[in-house]
């Protein structure tokens, strides 16, 4: 079970699914703005991908994004979970999330041919943030 950030972002990414599906993972990051251009698929629902806007979650003593894209860790922040409705950017948060999350099922993305939506397990895949935190509070 990871125990940070760090070990979080490490799992290979079908290990969070197989071995932690539906389990409520915590640990605490610094909650950054991107402010960069992502490419990648789009997914329904619209929050998996590169959901809340381009926000990523960074090591609690990081202040930006590191400077290589393969460590981002990209908030996908459920709508439906708890957090605060304007979020709390520079603040060290504590993310609660899990694997598998139950959107998943309708997961639909421009991974086709064409860029048609379809069915996809992808959004199985991601760690879906229900609960945002800030420490402290």
């Amino acid at each position: 079970m990871p125990i940070d950030l760090r070990s979080l972002r490490a799992l290979p990414s079908s290990v969070g699914l197989a071995c932690f599906p539906r389990m409520p993972i915590t640990v605490q990051a610094r909650l950054v703005d991107c402010n960069c251009e992502m490419d990648g698929p789009t997914y329904s629902p619209g929050w998996f991908g590169l959901g809340s806007g381009s926000k990523l979650l960074v090591e609690p003593d990081a202040t930006r994004p590191p400077a290589d894209t393969a460590k981002w860790f990209i908030l996908e922040l459920d709508p439906a979970g708890q957090h605060p409705d304007v979020l709390p950017v520079g603040e060290v948060v504590e993310v609660t999330g899990i694997f598998d999350h139950r959107a998943a099922a309708s997961c639909r993305g421009n991974v086709g041919v064409d860029d048609v939506p379809v069915p996809t397990q992808d959004c199985r895949l991601q760690f879906a943030v229900t609960r945002l935190v800030v420490i402290g509070s």
